[in-house]
């Protein structure tokens, strides 16, 4: 399975920069990927404020421009995934000895709270075991302000 696909069932990519947009859908031709579906359209940097979309209107507006006429070739599923700003993520490689899962998340989330700045409730949390030894786990954290995942959603209702 390709990593441009979820479940079997292809996505495209939404990137929401600074101020633009960025969308591509990448398509299997036999034995080849090829790129299926792109385009760049430009939004008033005003729309975000520290990652978040404030003006999720004028962003909708200029993605619906860029997706009824300005695509170069075809965008031909719904299903998206969205980047979101990783200067605005934190990010974090952990080593802790083998745990429960409910004592690992525990772990994890303490961990977080002592190298984020932000209060560990305004913050959505995951994390993936990326090596295990005999004693320990290496785990890679990823903490995101709630309100910069929520202004996202927001927008792709």
């Amino acid at each position: 399975m390709s990593s441009y696909f979820y479940q079997d069932k292809p996505l495209f990519g939404l990137d929401i920069g600074f101020s633009s947009l960025k969308v591509m859908q990448i398509s299997d031709q036999g034995k080849h990927q090829v790129v299926s579906g792109y385009g760049v359209a430009t939004f008033d940097p005003k729309a975000l404020k520290d990652g978040v979309i404030v003006d999720p209107e004028a962003i909708a507006k200029v993605a619906y421009e860029l997706f009824s006429k300005n695509l170069v070739g075809d965008i031909t599923t719904h299903r998206v995934a969205l980047a979101v700003p990783a200067a605005r993520t934190f990010t974090r490689t952990i080593t802790l000895p083998k745990l429960s899962p409910k004592d690992l998340a525990e772990a994890i989330r303490l961990e977080t709270e002592q190298y984020v700045p932000t209060p560990i409730n305004e913050l959505y949390l995951d994390y993936n075991i990326v090596n295990t030894t005999e004693k320990d786990l290496e785990i890679l954290a990823v903490a995101v302000p709630k309100k910069i995942v929520d202004s996202y959603l927001q927008l792709a209702a």
